[in-house]
């Protein structure tokens, strides 16, 4: 089988057909060889990841000049056989041109469309023939090389039950102290780079010493030992050495130690980790794939260009194809969150992409607050606010649905 792809700005709509169909060979159809050529590679790799090999190919033809397409396009049939024009995507004339192909070769050629949101692959002819598929889950790495991205980060959470326990314990102090966890933790990043020790999980400093560096950085607190306390309360530390002098303790283990000097992580874990755990009726997961703190580089694929343009997502979930960017705020944030957000994922996702912002105490900033909400219902992002304040059941109804509005 050969599919007719005809290209569009939405990476998505330019694969999904060849993604969930076993075809031999892709026809990429468009005005642009540049462009066509350019995701070729992206397109392989994404097919590979999925076991499909199908030859990729493309013709070009003026978008603005019907019978140039119609010339492209019977080309295409005549020189192929079992030919399906996937109307998924592509510019409204190349469509025109593909229904009077049909209608021309009505033996030869049929077509269908796939809707990403339903997972559904339509029969548009009528003819009642419709080509095998499967049902594909893009990986949230998927989602990124597709649209000539890459991920630069080195995180890998391990999401395991002792994990989220420690999760769910650190979100409970967390919420206990506020704003004073994010300033808390940023000190105790600092501290550990200040004062490094022989083990990367044991930290030992002078008070003194590590206030001077602190104030020299501009930050008005040391450390908080009633934090230090309830850490080593819940096993997060251990050995801990609290004296006028000095502080010593050891980390549990390194990922706990991430949590614990990076402002904002915590609540990053908690919302990927409420994700992880969302299931439909079946018991099925919810979200197929789950990445905190992805770096992107956006020209990934360009390697001539000098200044890179990169944006980190806080949370990526994929709910099979559709993308959800979330962006978590364990405290105050204005307008440019919002443009960041939305930027992210008209790159990376495009119409399909679901934008989402986890905040605390957006209620707190009074006017700009209301402002924020409003600015954010008109650029479509979902504003979940006060989650310190929301069950564990509630979370899980809010979450299910994120990828649907």
């Amino acid at each position: 089988m050969t599919i007719v792809e005809f290209f569009d700005k939405n990476a998505l709509d330019n694969i999904v057909s060849s993604l969930v169909c076993e075809c031999d060979k892709v026809i990429f159809v468009g005005d642009n060889s540049k462009q066509i050529y350019k995701a070729l590679d992206d397109y392989k790799e994404v097919l590979a990841r999925h076991g499909a090999f199908p030859e990729l190919d493309y013709m070009t033809a003026n978008k603005n000049q019907l019978t140039h397409i119609l010339s492209v396009l019977e080309r295409i049939v005549l020189e192929n056989d079992d030919i399906v024009f996937d109307l998924t995507g592509g510019d409204e004339l190349f469509l025109v041109g593909a229904g009077i192909i049909m209608g021309k070769f009505p033996d030869t050629v049929s077509c269908h469309r796939y809707n990403v949101r339903t997972d559904v692959l339509a029969d548009c002819d009528l003819d009642g023939k419709i080509c095998s598929s499967r049902h594909i889950k893009l990986s949230c790495n998927d989602c990124v090389t597709l649209y000539g991205g890459k991920n630069m980060s080195v995180n890998d959470w391990s999401f395991d039950s002792n994990f989220v326990k420690d999760i769910y314990s650190l979100w409970e102090i967390t919420k206990k102290y506020g704003r004073l966890w994010n300033v808390h933790a940023t000190c105790l990043g600092t501290i550990c780079v200040n004062f490094p020790s022989s083990s990367p999980l044991i930290l030992s400093f002078d008070r003194l010493e590590a206030k001077e560096v602190l104030e020299r950085l501009g930050y008005e607190i040391a450390i908080d030992d009633r934090i230090l306390r309830e850490l080593e309360k819940y096993g997060l530390i251990k050995s801990l050495r609290l004296t006028e002098l000095d502080v010593s303790f050891e980390f549990k283990n390194e990922q706990i130690k991430k949590c614990l000097i990076t402002a904002g992580q915590v609540l990053e874990l908690f919302v990927a980790s409420r994700l992880v755990a969302c299931s439909d009726e079946d018991n099925e997961p919810i979200y197929n794939d789950v990445k905190v703190g992805m770096v992107l580089d956006w020209e990934a694929d360009d390697e001539d260009t000098v200044i890179r343009t990169t944006n980190e997502i806080d949370v990526l979930a994929m709910r099979g194809f559709v993308p959800v960017f979330i962006s978590c705020k364990n405290g105050a944030f204005d307008v440019n969150e919002l443009y960041k957000l939305s930027s992210v994922a008209a790159k990376f996702g495009f119409d399909y992409a679901k934008k989402v912002i986890v905040t605390t105490e957006l209620d707190s900033l009074g006017v700009r607050g209301e402002y924020l909400k409003e600015r954010a219902k008109d650029m479509g992002i979902r504003i979940i606010n006060n989650i310190d304040t929301m069950s564990l059941n509630e979370i899980k109804r809010v979450f299910k649905s994120l990828w649907t509005n």
